[in-house]
Parts: structure tokens; C-alpha cells; sequence
């Protein structure tokens, strides 16, 4: 948010006022759609990724219900067999054939997926702008304060921007899974001791903008690009549950993460991860709302909390004990902490080895106090 990078309710209003796609009474899908998940939940709380997961569900749905000839249990799911349509939806395919249904949920998915790359690109193309010159230097300096005091740096990310290699490589070295090339198009190195020894790393483990799905040689290979990609084709790839296909989509959204994230590239970052985790010293989440289990799961498990220091950097003006705060509380999905003291800066427990600092990442940048509290 710092670079001006797009929020989820941003993400939302986008899909909602795009004109594209219509009902037969001119209502955008968007806002069609929101309007059925709204009504289901009783009131306005489904985001982006619900809406990617609901035009998934509905292009799965039709995929395995045109199916025709020779389908069996291993290259057809069985959700068309118990599950039907709602009226709502199926009044979208109206007057469609077999085919002209496959490829409108097919369009309608890579549509929606290709104004969140955009978008992304969009201010991702401008993070070395000047108006951006302090805090680009403040996390320049940040990565510089722990690598000479002989730590290694390692960022993983959920967005799906390049902003740390951006303003990182102009200074240092930085390791992002590849194999060195010339070429615009570089494959990646499944070689995780290569991750391991470096002393600076990134990766996108929900995908990323760079993202693209073409032949290498006799067979589809995922690529990372020197510039954003479409989602072109409806690709499928070797992931999901047996006789679930899923189309290759650059970043993971929705509610097949789990599916996703099992496949490759997105297998080598979440092995780098928890590679990494557990021999970790310090760990430090920025914006993170701990919603994702499966990233829970591993930051529970695997980081190494009988020595790392700990802190969460959020923007919030609440109080910890407030059962209101969501995001503290989903915390606790991952490690307890026990207050001791809090301000409207920081919170520390009781160990003084976990924190919460709640004046936003610009701000901790801003000051390298802030950041020796995982070094005390």
C-alpha cells in the first residue's frame, strides 16, 4: 500500500463497474454476481476472491457438465451429478449452446483475472518514481541493516508485484528461483539448496503478474516473463483433486489455493519457505491478515519459535483485547501472544520476543529502532 498498490475493496468496485460482460438486462457481472453472493450471506462481505472462485466454480461446473464421450471418474468430476445450477446462474448461459457455454465461463474467468494483472501493473510500473524515493530507500537500507550483520534476507510475498526485486536489484544481488538466461522468459530452478544459501531472495508464492504457461520444448512449462502477462488460453495443468482439472492462472485467488499451490512454480516457493522458517532467527509479517490457512499452517509449524523474535507490522488504531480485531485475532492461528504492554505504536508480550507494530510498513521503515527489536 505504501507504492500505491490496489486493496481488495478496490479490487471489488473494479469488477463491479466493468462493463465487459452483461446480463441480458445490461446489470455488469460484476455487480450481477455480487448481488447473488451478497444475498446468500445476508450482507456485503464476499471480496475479489470469492468472485474469482465463483466464476472457477461455474466454468468447473460447466466443463464437467458438456463433457461428452467416453467421461469416467478419472477425467470427469462428479459435481454435475449431485449439484445443480442456481436459476440465477443458469439464466447467464441462456440461449447458449454446449460449446458457446464453455467459452463464455472460460472468457469470463480470464477476463477477470487479466484486470487484476492489470491493474497490478499498472502501479507496479511506478514504484521507482520519485515520489517514492524515501521509502525505496528506507527498505534498501532495511535489507542492508541485516546483511551486513552477516543475516540473510528472505521475502515472501503474497501480492502478486515484483516491488522488492524492483528496487533491491539496483543495489543487490537477488535470488528469485531462476535459472540465469539472457532470455526474456527464464525457466525456474527447482533447486532449493540454491534458495537456502542465498543471502537475498523473493518469491511470489501466490503467483505473480510475470507469470505465463507455454511450450518448452514438447511440453507446457510456467515461465517468469520480463513483462506482465495475459491469461490467454485455457490451459489445463497437473493440479486439483482427482478428475478436477484446473486452468493454469498466473496468480492464486479464489478457493483452490491449496490445489494450486501443490503445483509447479508455486511448489518451489512454498517448500523455500518452509525451508527457510526453520532455520529461521527473526520473522516479520507485513499486512498480512492471517486468513490463508494453508500459510498459517505453515508459519505455525515450521517457523522456529523457540528462538526467532517476532513481529507482525499492521496499520491499526485498536486495542489488542478488543474481540472485535479480526486480524489479531486470526493471529492466534499461528502464535499466541501475550500482552504485556501496548500504545498506539506498539504491542509487546509477555516474553518480549513477539510484536505487533501498528503505525504501518512506511512508517517502520522509517526509523532502523524499529527493527532491532529482532536483533534484542
Amino acid at each position: 500500500m505504501p507504492w500505491d498498490g490496489i486493496s481488495s475493496r478496490q479490487i471489488k468496485d473494479l469488477f463491479i463497474a466493468d462493463t465487459t460482460y452483461q446480463t441480458v438486462d445490461g446489470i455488469t457481472i460484476g455487480r450481477y454476481l455480487f448481488d447473488v453472493l451478497d444475498d446468500f450471506y445476508g450482507h456485503d462481505c464476499s471480496n475479489f476472491e470469492t468472485f474469482i472462485a465463483t466464476l472457477e466454480t461455474i466454468l468447473n461446473y460447466i466443463l464437467n457438465a458438456t463433457n461428452i464421450g467416453g467421461i469416467n471418474e478419472g477425467n470427469t468430476s462428479f459435481t454435475p451429478a449431485i449439484l445443480k445450477l442456481k436459476d440465477e446462474i443458469d439464466s447467464l448461459l441462456t440461449g447458449k449452446t454446449i460449446d458457446e457455454k464453455r467459452i463464455y465461463c472460460g472468457n469470463l474467468f480470464r477476463h477477470f483475472v487479466n484486470l487484476v494483472i492489470d491493474r497490478i501493473d499498472e502501479y507496479n510500473n511506478n514504484v521507482l518514481d520519485d515520489k517514492f524515493e524515501i521509502i525505496n530507500n528506507n527498505l534498501i537500507a532495511f535489507v542492508k541493516y541485516f546483511l551486513c550483520r552477516n543475516y540473510s534476507v528472505k521475502f515472501y510475498t503474497t501480492n502478486y508485484d515484483n516491488i522488492v526485486p524492483q528496487l533491491l536489484r539496483e543495489s543487490f544481488k537477488v535470488y528469485e528461483g531462476l535459472y540465469k538466461s539472457p532470455l526474456l522468459d527464464k525457466r525456474f530452478n527447482f533447486d532449493l539448496d540454491a534458495f537456502h544459501i542465498a543471502r537475498l531472495s523473493h518469491f511470489n508464492i501466490h503467483g505473480s503478474i510475470f507469470l505465463k504457461h507455454t511450450i518448452v520444448d514438447i511440453q507446457y512449462e510456467t515461465l517468469y516473463s520480463s513483462f506482465a502477462q495475459h491469461l490467454t488460453h485455457a490451459l489445463a495443468i497437473n493440479a486439483g483433486n482427482p478428475s478436477e482439472r484446473l486452468l493454469f492462472s498466473p496468480i492464486i485467488t479464489g478457493y483452490n489455493k491449496t490445489q494450486r499451490m501443490v503445483n509447479k512454480p508455486f511448489n518451489l516457493g512454498f517448500s523455500a519457505l518452509t525451508n527457510d522458517l526453520n532455520d529461521s532467527d527473526g520473522l516479520i509479517t507485513v499486512g498480512y491478515s492471517f486468513s490463508d490457512p494453508h500459510i498459517n499452517c505453515i508459519l505455525s509449524s515450521f517457523t522456529s519459535w523457540n528462538k526467532a523474535k517476532f513481529i507482525h507490522v499492521t496499520k491499526y488504531d485498536g486495542d489488542f483485547d478488543n474481540p472485535s480485531n479480526r486480524e489479531y485475532f486470526q493471529l492466534g492461528s499461528v502464535t499466541q501472544i501475550y500482552k504485556r504492554e501496548e500504545d498506539n505504536i506498539w504491542l509487546h508480550d509477555i516474553n518480549n520476543r513477539k510484536h505487533i507494530y501498528k503505525q504501518g510498513f512506511d512508517v517502520f521503515l522509517s526509523n532502523n529502532l524499529n527493527w532491532k527489536r529482532l536483533l534484542e
